[in-house]
């Protein structure tokens, strides 16, 4: 796939841009290679470029794997939003996963419940301008050289963070932040004066994650650093990665650890079985690869003995 340019559009506040994925091409908060993905070789340049005011993009996966390789540039661009990706770079060099420019005016633009990983080098996160009108909220970034940077010596708290975690950065997880409009941020820096603005979460450790090693950045199971540790955001969003709801207390991070009991066969996870749930499942009938979720009597295939137990729990 070449790279993907958004420009020439005329757009405002009521006429604006929505690229997303519907949700049984959509990603489960980890990257998924049978869901939709802009995948490019492309040093030097993003996989996806957006120059429009009112832009909003969800639910993607975007992969560079060039040396100086870039994830996505939201190019001078006000009102936009980046919300619910996966975005790997594999490249060595001056690579970027996130670079977040927005014009000195309002409205704010927003980038939040996405994953970013890379290879070592290059920075997670690089926001220009002093970070003016960005909202960076509940966003996980790993394996960077520097994890979250912003481009002046101080970015003035014009840049609002919080519920973020920056995990094995090379060099330094933080670059250039103020802590003022910073809170609930995670790292795994050994201090939590280390981490920008208040109610910091320092020595995060892979096993706050899921599985780290095969980059699931979702929260673990008994996970005391980013489980309920975050604060509600719920005026701006409420749900999180995966599109499941945020409740209670929220988490650091992109993924909202959830503890509820869903009904078999409920498996987008809407407390519903349905038509929604039976597209899911038939996307995988008699496949016997990546069918944990379709799986439902755990027999190694999806057939149709999976067909009848989402039917046994059919609720509208």
């Amino acid at each position: 796939t070449t790279p993907v340019v958004i420009d020439g559009w005329k757009t405002d506040a009521e006429h604006y841009i929505k690229i997303y994925t519907p949700e049984t091409a959509r990603h489960n908060g980890k990257w998924d290679n049978t869901k939709y993905r802009l995948g490019v070789s492309a040093g030097w340049d993003y996989a996806l470029q957006n120059k429009e005011d009112y832009t909003q993009i969800i639910g993607l996966q975007i992969k560079n794997t060039a040396n100086s390789g870039r994830g996505i540039y939201n190019n001078d661009a006000k009102g936009s939003l980046w919300d619910k990706l996966i975005i790997h770079i594999t490249g060595a060099g001056t690579v970027i996963g996130a670079y977040l420019d927005n014009p000195n005016s309002s409205p704010y633009s927003y980038f939040r419940n996405s994953v970013i990983y890379g290879a070592g080098t290059g920075d997670g996160v690089y926001i220009l301008k002093w970070g003016d009108y960005w909202h960076v909220y509940n966003v996980t970034v790993a394996d960077f050289d520097e994890g979250v940077k912003v481009s002046s010596a101080d970015d003035g708290g014009r840049l609002h963070m919080k519920n973020v975690v920056v995990f094995n950065s090379t060099t330094s997880n933080w670059v250039n932040l103020s802590d003022t409009n910073k809170s609930h941020n995670a790292s795994d820096d050994a201090d939590a004066s280390d981490i920008p603005g208040t109610n910091s979460q320092p020595n995060v450790s892979s096993s706050d994650f899921e599985d780290y090693n095969n980059k699931d950045f979702h929260i673990a199971n008994g996970s005391t650093k980013l489980k309920d540790t975050g604060t509600d955001l719920s005026s701006y969003f409420s749900d999180d990665i995966d599109g499941q709801n945020r409740i209670g207390t929220w988490d650091i991070g992109a993924d909202e650890k959830s503890e509820i009991t869903y009904l078999k066969g409920d498996l987008n996870q809407d407390n519903k079985v349905n038509s929604l749930d039976f597209q899911i499942l038939i996307q995988k009938f008699k496949e016997t690869q990546n069918i944990e979720i379709e799986d439902l009597n755990s027999d190694g295939i999806v057939d149709v003995e999976d067909i009848g137990i989402l039917m046994h729990y059919w609720t509208n």
